[in-house]
């Protein structure tokens, strides 16, 4: 919570454990933050063999001054869609997003009581699957620690990447959708019997293809193609498309392959020293991806 700035409100948060839900839910321990939300990690009464994820709308609850009903109803809006999106695309438990659990009301203690019940009783908590594992990056934060990483090892963690990816958006573009926020972060290695599986753990990056008035644009500015990342600095808004889509695909691959993160507004280096062992076909993969060269099959990429 600290290394994203949010240090003052740490000890806010911590008062929420032990908060019950629809008598149900159970916080247990703040799990960290991320799509604009507080994740805690909690008990359900009705499977206590499995853990769950609860994700509380992140507003700025250590300083009640900045915040006003107008903020808290646009953030719970924001998480409401989020709901729906997981109840509409949610993962099988294998592979994909997290599979929605529920989407419940309940207190939040940490609104002034000044704000009245109709903010205080109604706060909406996003429960999901908690899914063990670490995020894309850190998985190669691991893999290089120690002996340096193999390029067996990579190339997998590439190739699982990309197979998440294009399956994920084989579901969602023939129901007229992206998954606009492709980052390491995003990610996670999900350990199996059969291996590892690479999921998406945000859903709130899921946006309709089209321009839609009303949904905030996830930005991850490293990730994002620098025509879009100068755009976004000079203040437009600028849609993804399955082309930018592809382009972040191909820098978080960049990402897997280097070790490095890519620079906000500037092109990645495949001449990097990193990539020296790497084959050139997967090479010549990144530079289609990041160029948008890749051929439209299933409904996937665009010519």
């Amino acid at each position: 919570m600290t290394a994203e700035g949010l240090g003052d409100l740490f000890d806010l948060l911590l008062e929420l454990r032990g908060l019950v839900i629809e008598d149900r839910f159970v916080l247990q321990s703040l799990y960290g933050f991320g799509g604009h939300g507080y994740l805690w990690l909690t008990d359900d009464r009705l499977n206590a063999e499995q853990p769950v994820l609860t994700r509380l709308a992140a507003l700025p609850y250590h300083r009640p001054a900045y915040m006003t009903d107008a903020d808290i109803v646009r953030a719970r809006s924001r998480l409401e869609r989020e709901a729906q999106l997981l109840a509409r695309f949610g993962g099988d438990g294998q592979r994909g997003l997290p599979k929605m659990i529920a989407l419940c009301r309940g207190p939040n203690p940490l609104h002034l009581s000044e704000r009245g019940t109709s903010i205080t009783q109604t706060e909406p908590y996003l429960v999901m699957e908690w899914i063990p594992g670490p995020t894309l990056a850190e998985r190669r934060v691991e893999l290089a620690s120690g002996l340096p990483a193999t390029w067996p090892d990579l190339l997998t963690l590439a190739r699982l990447t990309t197979t998440a990816l294009i399956d994920l958006s084989r579901t969602l573009l023939p129901q007229g959708y992206l998954y606009a926020d492709v980052t390491p972060r995003n990610l996670l290695c999900q350990e199996l019997a059969g291996g590892v599986a690479v999921r998406v753990v945000d859903p709130g990056g899921i946006v309709p293809v089209g321009p839609a008035q009303n949904v905030e644009l996830p930005c991850t500015w490293g990730y994002l193609p620098p025509e879009h990342y100068a755009a976004h600095q000079a203040g437009e808004r600028v849609w993804p498309s399955e082309a930018s889509v592809m382009h972040a695909l191909g820098r978080t691959l960049w990402h897997v392959l280097t070790g490095r993160h890519p620079v906000p507004g500037e092109d990645v280096d495949l001449g990097d020293s990193a990539l020296k062992e790497c084959p050139e076909a997967i090479v010549a993969f990144v530079d289609a991806l990041l160029a948008g060269r890749f051929a439209r099959r299933n409904g996937v990429g665009s010519n």
